[in-house]
Order: C-alpha cells, then structure tokens, then sequence
C-alpha cells in the first residue's frame, strides 16, 4: 500500500477574511512538490485508500469529507464537477455545529475522523452512504492516528492538554466498529 503523499495547507484566517487551502502532493525525498486541489475550505487531514486510488481530505469548518479519484501516485482524475469544476466529490457532510480535524483511514476503507466540537470520531464508509459517530470521553479531542493491530485497529485520539486516549475497533469486513474506549492516559 503506497504511503499518504498529500499535505494540506489550511491557509490563513484574518480578522475580517481567510485565505482558502489546497491539498499538495509531495515525493518523499523532497525532490517535487506541486498544488493538487484548490480551493477548500481549511483542509486538515487527508489520507488514501487501502487500495491507494482514493485520496479522501476533509474540511474544518464545513465539515466536508471529499473523495479524489487517483490515476497514479499524485495525480487526480478530473472529475469536472458541476459547479466550479471540482476534481472530487463530496462524499459525507455532517449537520449542525460540527467541524472536521485530522482522519485516518482503516483496512476496510472506512475514513475515522476526529470531529471537533461533537467530542467524537466519525466513521464515515467509504461511499459515504453511512456516518456512525462515537463520542469521546471528553469533548477536546482532535487528532486521530489508526494503528493496526490485526484482528483490530487502535485508534489513538489526542486532547487538548496533550493526554491521549483510544478506541479499540475491531475489523469486521466492510465495517468498523468500536469494541470498548479505553481509559485515557
């Protein structure tokens, strides 16, 4: 499985307007950098299928998981969407006052995603059809980082004040689901 070759940059926020973001690929040895997506809204986490031709990035304040249909290491299908020629489509959007951070993404395909103000992560299935959330103990965590450990996945989560937490998920073909929160240290 290639590795995630994508950086987002978040742009800047001002007192009275914001920069927009874009998702860059670069090669691990630094010898090429080059803008693959823009505009976004404060991109903050981006990650690739198991399979290595998706590359999902989600948006801070909208919310938003896109999903970008990859034809090699680097380089994105045009998708040529409907309103301004978007290059992927919007494949899971979560209502009300919540924001997307940082995701990872499991050997099912499923997109877990720390999910700001809610206190939760959101699994999100790979064709976005279904959004299961699962609040965390507290409700400052903003980080995710999928550890494989066959037969189930870790998913560490990080709060504000630097203590970390996990949720044990147990693979189950397409799904993932969690089987316990373990304590936070």
């Amino acid at each position: 499985m290639p590795a995630v070759s994508g950086s987002p940059d978040l742009g800047k926020t001002r007192e009275r307007d914001n920069d927009r973001g874009a998702v860059y690929y670069a090669r691990a040895d630094g010898s090429k950098i080059e803008e693959k997506v823009f505009p976004l809204e404060r991109p903050n986490g981006c990650g690739l299928s198991p399979d290595g031709k998706t590359l999902y990035v989600v948006e801070t304040p909208t919310a938003r998981c896109w999903a970008f249909e990859l034809s090699a290491p680097g380089v994105i299908k045009d998708a040529n969407g409907p309103y301004r020629g978007e290059k992927g489509r919007v494949i899971a959007g979560l209502g009300g006052y919540q924001m997307f951070d940082s995701l990872a993404v499991d050997s099912a395909g499923h997109i877990c995603v720390a999910t700001l103000i809610t206190g939760a992560v959101s699994d999100i299935s790979p064709d976005g059809k279904s959004v299961t959330q699962y609040k965390l103990p507290r409700s400052d965590g903003h980080q995710c980082l999928l550890r494989r450990q066959e037969p189930e996945h870790r998913l560490r989560h990080a709060f504000d004040d630097r203590q970390a937490g996990e949720l044990r998920m147990a693979a189950a073909g397409a799904e993932a689901r969690v089987s316990e929160q373990v304590a936070t240290a």
